[in-house]
């Protein structure tokens, strides 16, 4: 898949300098994406980009 199919998505990162990003992905000036995740926004070079893992929420019933 490609980056652009994860933007809107909550995901995990993982860069090529072997760190971890998890947040909400998002566009910012076509070579990098932002993840943010309530404290912290980090804009990042695509090309770092080696693994995106989306996370699913899990559904539940009230009863």
């Amino acid at each position: 898949m490609h980056i652009d199919d994860y933007i809107g998505l909550v995901v995990v990162l993982e860069l090529d300098t072997m760190m971890t990003h998890e947040g909400f992905l998002e566009d910012a000036e076509g070579t990098h994406v932002k993840i943010s995740n309530g404290e912290d926004v980090w804009v990042i070079p695509r090309n770092e980009i080696l693994k995106i893992t989306p996370i699913r929420a899990k559904k539940f019933m009230l009863k």
